[in-house]
């Protein structure tokens, strides 16, 4: 259920509809609540002169905040319009993402909309309760105040956007992302756990006589309901083996699990089984690793395509991704069977390892960067990084093999026999592991 709420949220705030929603409703409230207090204080409390206005003031004022706000909307509507037209062309549309998760857009979209439905609400009454003479003076005073604060909103909105359709922006934010896969997917620091216990189980095939699960939905599978999986593996004692991982493309005949049971598995225990595979139609980096690194990868290859040529902002993709690779490189590869109280195996997923990652990032990258001799080299320097960066024989060996297939591929394509000696050179530390 964890996993299922937490879907949800990522994929509500990625809309640009949610916390506008949110703010909408809260002004709806705070409009109620300002009007509750003014009706009561209205012949109580003596306001100082600076929070009183006349009727004819009141109305003026509210009516010309509604007004300008609205207008301020279709501006702020107008500019993320074209920022999200400008970053699907510029990095690819997968990279939307980032842009629509970023709360900026949405919050002051939401203050805008906010504070002209607060003032417009709040004007309906201005001379209605109590006379021609009453005024919600407390009221109308949140909302000048409400389009203050939009307007500080607007002013820092104009800011955030003009940096975030910069490519060293858009790619950190990616890298973030990938860093918090990374610690959330391979929280155990290498040392602390010993991977040589885990890999059988995890690699091991299931049986022939094992139900295939399918028909689970079409899409890209985002997450796998870890939590609810296990209690119906306990409930039904079944032991399920997982065929895919998060990331993959999924159509209803897709096997993306095995389920063995001593029993007859029934079409509601398959039925029960399904529901803890969520499906979208994107890729996110919750539990898939590879998303954030396949984003950072497009921004990389499409600054080297030749309507572009930017190899600049290439690098700065290889700086960032060898960050992220090597953060993993000193992480543990995670159990992926899953137990139950009384140790017994009831789940065992899909292995995903740092070896399948680096190809993931190192591979594309090369080779769109054949005809580019310093994109070459910082590949190499940072799979020295890499290197570096850990003393796991499987990791090493990983690293060693891309390096090798590096050199091969820079003295068959670069005609430059200097930019080759930089690329071995940046590759001379990476020793073979023995």
């Amino acid at each position: 259920m964890r996993t299922w709420l937490t879907n949800l949220f990522d994929d509500l705030r990625s809309g640009f509809w949610f916390l506008p929603s949110l703010v909408i409703g809260a002004a709806v409230v705070v409009a109620l609540s300002m009007l509750w207090l003014d009706a009561r204080m209205a012949e109580r409390v003596a306001l100082p002169a600076v929070l009183t206005s006349s009727a004819p003031a009141a109305r003026t004022i509210l009516s010309a905040l509604a007004g300008a706000l609205l207008t301020g909307t279709s501006v702020v509507f107008s500019i993320t319009m074209l920022v999200l037209a400008q970053t699907a062309s510029q990095y690819g549309s997968r990279l939307l993402r980032t842009v629509a998760d970023g709360n900026v857009a949405q919050v002051t979209f939401g203050l805008f909309l906010g504070t002209s439905v607060y003032c417009l609400l709040v004007l309906r009454t201005v001379g209605q309760d109590g006379g021609d003479d009453f005024v919600p003076h407390l009221s109308v005073t949140v909302g000048v105040l409400g389009g203050l604060v939009s307007l500080f909103a607007l002013i820092y909105f104009l800011h955030d956007t003009a940096s975030s359709i910069q490519a060293r922006t858009v790619v950190r934010s990616v890298h973030a992302d990938l860093a918090d896969a990374v610690d959330r997917l391979f929280p155990e620091p290498l040392g602390e756990a010993d991977d040589a216990d885990r890999e059988p189980a995890a690699d091991e095939a299931p049986p022939a006589e094992a139900v295939r699960l399918r028909d689970v939905g079409l899409g890209y599978l985002q997450a796998v309901d870890g939590e609810s999986l296990l209690t119906a593996t306990v409930e039904r004692d079944l032991v399920v083996h997982l065929l895919v991982a998060p990331g993959a493309f999924v159509t209803p005949h897709t096997e993306v699990a095995a389920v063995v049971g001593d029993g007859e598995i029934d079409d509601e225990t398959l039925a029960l089984l399904r529901r803890c595979f969520l499906l979208g139609d994107r890729r996110t980096p919750r539990q898939d690793v590879v998303c954030a690194v396949d984003e950072l990868v497009e921004v990389a290859v499409r600054a080297l395509s030749p309507g572009v040529n930017d190899p600049f902002t290439a690098i700065t993709c290889i700086d960032y991704l060898g960050a992220g690779l090597a953060r993993l490189a000193t992480r543990a590869a995670p159990d992926h069977r899953r137990l139950d109280e009384s140790g017994t195996v009831r789940v065992v997923a899909k292995r995903v390892a740092f070896p399948e990652v680096l190809e993931a990032a190192v591979e594309p990258l090369v080779r769109h960067a054949t005809g580019s001799p310093s994109v070459l080299q910082r590949v190499a320097e940072t799979l020295a990084v890499v290197a570096a960066s850990t003393d796991h024989a499987e990791y090493t060996t990983a690293v060693h093999e891309q390096a090798d297939w590096l050199v091969d591929l820079s003295r068959r394509h670069l005609d430059d026999a200097r930019a080759v000696e930089r690329v071995e050179s940046a590759l001379e530390s990476i020793t073979k592991p023995s």
